[in-house]
């Protein structure tokens, strides 16, 4: 059965990289930092202190998701559905940029696992009848051959990717496995022309 396919040109794109950074690949000061775990069986939140090296901190924060050394993989608790049920104690100095959630995987905002040089975060927000569209897929055509290069899936968010086009008409994130930690330290990947099939 053949199904139609929604095509949508988006034109020239930027494609920067992200990554899930890892902790053991930080440097520098450590900080306090609350860590919670949502018991399934109990339907309640347990809240841990732990320590966190603070440019892994900043960079998990910025790109979504990180890998602990010791705390496992990590998100910001108000960046989860987890925020509306567990709240922090008062009196704790916790603040949204120190408390967390631990997470079974590392996923993206469509909340499927994210695929190395495949998923792409996006700008607006992925969402049901909006311009992104969790499992959009984006082919992507070289420029100067005109040949088809590839097709990666929406499965992310990309609150930078309003803006920064470098003279191209869009900004999209693609996401590697890369284990790095610090800001701009993985390359842009080459900019494609792009079109977005629903």
């Amino acid at each position: 059965m053949n199904l139609p396919v929604a095509f949508k040109v988006i034109g020239g794109t930027r494609y920067s990289t992200y990554n899930i950074p890892t902790e053991s690949g930080c440097v520098g000061p450590s900080q306090t930092a609350f860590i919670f775990e949502f018991m399934t069986q109990a339907g309640t939140c347990r809240m841990n202190t732990g320590v966190l090296k603070s440019n892994f901190i900043s960079q998990m924060i910025l790109n979504g998701t990180g890998v602990s050394t010791s705390e496992g993989t990590l998100k910001q608790l108000t960046d989860t559905s987890m925020n509306r049920l567990c709240r922090v104690p008062p009196g704790l100095g916790a603040t949204t940029s120190n408390t967390f959630v631990r997470l079974p995987k590392i996923a993206g905002k469509c909340g499927t696992e994210l695929s190395n040089g495949v998923s792409l975060a996006v700008f607006p927000f992925p969402s049901p009848g909006g311009s992104w569209a969790c499992a959009d897929n984006v082919l992507q055509v070289n420029p100067n051959t005109a040949q088809n290069n590839s097709i990666r899936v929406v499965q992310d968010a990309c609150f930078n990717c309003s803006g920064d086009f470098r003279g191209q008409n869009a900004h999209i994130d693609l996401f590697s496995s890369s284990p790095a930690c610090g800001a701009n330290v993985l390359p842009d990947s080459a900019n494609f022309f792009s079109i977005r099939l629903r």
